[in-house]
This record gives C-alpha cells, structure tokens and sequence, in this order.
C-alpha cells in the first residue's frame, strides 16, 4: 500500500495508485484505431518490476471511447499520454480534458522525445526517449511529492518551469535489449491477433523514417528471448495470428536461423501464421526459407518506389529497384505472400516515374500506398519547413493525418513538378487499383480475416468519398 510517508498524500490515496495510459492513434483514416500499445504494456512491466514496494494498478487504453469512459470509472490518479506526430493534437486535447477533471498528466513517445516544445503548459512532465527506467522513476517521483522536486533528478524528462522548458540529462539507452520486459499483455484483453516486438531501430535512414532518429541505433534481443516470448504468447494467448512489428525483423540472418531452430526445439513451427517485415537487399534464398521454417506466410516491405531516382533519394544508395523485384520473386518462389508499402509524390518525380510504381505494386499480393509526408526529425521534416508547409509549433498536427479523399484541399503535397489536382487524380486511379488488386489476391490469402478487414475499411471509405 502507499503510504503517508511516501509523500502521495492522505488517507484518501491509501490504496493503489492507479495509473491509466493512453495510446493515441488515428480514428479517420483508413487505419482506424488498430495501433497495439506495446511500447506502454513495456513500461507497466517496467515499472512492476522496479517499484515492487508499491501497489500499482494500471489501465492501458487505445481507444478514445474507451479513455474517456475510464477518466471516469478508474478514477485514475495518473495519466500518461503516448502519441506520434500526426495524432499530436488529438493527445493534447484528451489530455487536457483530464487535466480539466484534475487528474496530473504526463507525455511520452516519439513525438515529444522530438519534439519536446510541444509539451502542453499544463502537463507535469513528459518522458524523452526509452521509458524503461524513466517511467518508473517518473511514478516514484510522483508518489513523493507529485513531480515537483524530484522530477529535477530523474534523467530523461522536460517540463516547463514558468516559462522555461527545462530538459535533464539523457537516460542512456538500454546496452541490452533483453533487460527490457515482457510486455504486460495482461492489461489487454486476448486478440485473434497478437504481435511482438524483437528489436529497437534500424541500421538504414531513409529520407521519410522519423522512427530511425528516435531510436538511434539498431539493438536486437536475443534468438532466446524472442524464442521464449513467442512460445509464451503462442500458449497463454493462442492467436490465430502472430505479427513480428519490428522495423525490420530480418536484420540479423545469423538471429533468424538461431530462432527457426529454438522454435523447433520448443515445438511450435507451424503452430500460429506469422507475419513480419523485411527490407529487399536483404532477401535471399536462404532467408526465405528460414522465415518459411518458422511459419512466415506474409512479409511487408517497404518498397516505396518502383522508380530508379525516386527510390534512390527515398531510401539511398544501399537497395535498388531490381532488389524490390528480385525479392518479390524470391517470396513467391517460397510460397510466402507479399505486402508491399509505396510512396508518390517526390518532390521532383513525374508522372512516369510515379508509373514505374504502379507497374511494381501489381507485382505484390497487397499493397498499399500514401503521399511523401515530413515528419519531425527527418531531412524530410526541414526541407517542408524551409518551404513554409510545417512548422516545429504546427496549430494543428493532424494535418499530417489528412486524407487526399476527405482533405484534398490542404494534404501536404512535396512535389515540385505535377499540380495538386494531378496528383490527386494519380491518388483516386491508385486507390482504384489497389482495391481491385487487393481484392482478388484475398482469394487463398492465409491471411484473409485481416486482409477482409482492411479491405472493408477501404471500401466503406470508398463509398463515403464515392471513389469507385
């Protein structure tokens, strides 16, 4: 129990401290409100595991319907907001009707650690960076004295003071991913799908990737714990579908061979379809039939372009157009589906160019698309400030957010060679394609009840926007 003398106050909060977070995400686009909060169920584990003196109840949300019935029923004596930067302003305002209610609010996640600026006048602090030893420290600071004095010694944090926004000392990275948590997934009800993260970062910077410059640096954790965390999953939760959200699960061949054959030893190849990504100058025969072995049966990647210039200034010098194919091929050759991502929109690409992607796209099981847009901490991010598009103080995030179909008017658009309305036509001839194709690949796709899912968002926005 918390006690007088850990500072939280009096006998009213003699009882568990509850602690309700929130992951914001989108509830218009296409996506809907799908996001899984991996990164807060880390940091209740986090905090469990390094305050285990103090009775802690925690109620993870990733619904706005949801969040704010809790504000209400859980009676929270914390709240804790993540969000990136297109759902910015949505964390600010829900944020602020808690505050509103008197409850303490504190920030965290990529936007803000980018950002930290942005933090709202009436929050108490915001976490900047990786959380695992910040966010503990943040609710033992709040129990003694609610983050006034001691948030000066917890490193890892910002807050306003007057009028001043004072940021501490850096919280050194994790040096071993594997001292990071199992996720607390008892916060959350079980799902037909589950998904696990295996690693932190990407060895690669591309022009548009935001998620590179937060983490910094590319850290795995080791073939035994993702062997033990996917074995516990598989058992306690029994998906029906397993999904590996790393930026780039295959990074390490020698990882991926030392999982496929801990999986075998622990019986569960074949147990579950699983999902995961991947990047084309990393694929080859061997890897493809490792991640076969395991039970792969779809792989994303970020393809971006099917242009030879347009790929280039997107993601470098190190994958090329010919490996966007060749890795198709090869995917196709091991009986493992393809889901392909693509960008239009550079700033120089033409028509034509934009061409070459569709012609790539048609060669992908799925696909989906979006336009070029900058997000903080990228050179994508300066080049639209130098143009006057974004600014480090943006009244209004979401237009990050916007949809060619409900805002064709203010989409941020790059390009310095087609008009809007062109690329707005090039967008609804898009669309079309990907529905039609997307449609007839679901026939025999192994993973069809999710495939059936995004396929009906797409059409319920199709027929609002009466895009057919």
């Amino acid at each position: 129990m918390i006690s007088h003398k850990d500072g939280f106050g009096s006998a009213e909060h003699e009882k568990p401290l509850r602690i309700l977070l929130r992951c914001v995400t989108g509830n218009i686009s296409e996506k809907g409100e799908r996001s899984y909060p991996l990164g807060l169920l880390i940091l209740v584990a986090a905090a469990r595991k390094q305050l285990p003196d103090y009775e802690l109840d925690f109620r993870v949300e990733f619904k706005s319907s949801l969040f704010f019935k809790s504000l209400q029923t859980f009676k929270p004596h914390l709240v804790g907001i993540s969000s990136v930067s297109m759902y910015w302003s949505k964390a600010v305002a829900e944020g602020n009707i808690a505050h509103d209610l008197g409850i303490p609010v504190i920030f965290g996640g990529i936007h803000i650690s980018l950002l930290p600026k942005s933090l709202p006048r009436y929050a108490i602090a915001a976490c900047i960076g990786e959380g695992e030893v910040t966010f503990p420290e943040m609710i033992r600071g709040f129990i003694v004295d609610k983050l006034t004095e001691s948030r000066k010694q917890i490193k890892g944090l910002a807050y306003w003071e007057e009028d001043r926004l004072v940021t501490t000392e850096a919280q050194p990275l994790l040096d071993n991913l594997d001292d990071s948590p199992f996720p607390a997934y008892d916060c959350l009800p079980q799902s037909w799908i589950e998904t696990l993260i295996t690693s932190r970062g990407c060895p690669y910077d591309c022009i548009f990737c935001s998620t590179t410059r937060y983490w910094k640096q590319l850290r795995l954790h080791s073939a035994e714990r993702v062997i033990a965390d996917a074995s516990h999953i598989i058992t306690a939760r029994k998906p029906k579908l397993l999904i590996f959200s790393d930026d780039l699960f295959v990074a390490s061949k020698r990882r991926l061979l030392a999982i496929a054959e801990g999986f075998k030893k622990k019986g569960i190849l074949g147990s579950v379809p699983m999902s995961c990504s991947a990047r084309a100058n990393l694929i080859d025969d061997e890897v493809a039939e490792v991640l076969k072995h395991i039970g792969i049966v779809n792989v994303a990647f970020g393809f971006e372009s099917g242009d030879v210039e347009t790929l280039r200034y997107l993601k470098g010098t190190n994958v090329t157009v010919e490996d966007n194919y060749r890795a198709i091929d090869i995917m196709h050759r091991h009986n493992i589906k393809v889901h392909g991502f693509f960008i239009i929109g550079a700033p120089f690409e033409t028509k034509e160019q934009i061409q070459n992607t569709f012609a790539l796209a048609k060669r992908t099981d799925t696909f989906d698309f979006s336009f070029l847009t900058p997000y903080p901490g990228t050179p994508l991010w300066e080049l639209a400030k130098n143009k006057g598009m974004v600014r480090d103080n943006m009244p209004d995030w979401s237009i990050l957010d916007r949809s060619a179909l409900a805002h064709p008017e203010d989409v941020i658009m790059l390009s310095e060679k087609m008009r809007r309305n062109e690329l707005l036509d090039i967008n609804r001839k898009l669309r079309r394609l990907r529905f039609f194709h997307n449609a007839v690949h679901m026939i025999g796709h192994p993973l069809l009840p999710a495939a059936l899912s995004q396929f009906w968002n797409i059409v319920k926005t199709m027929m609002k926007y009466k895009t057919f």
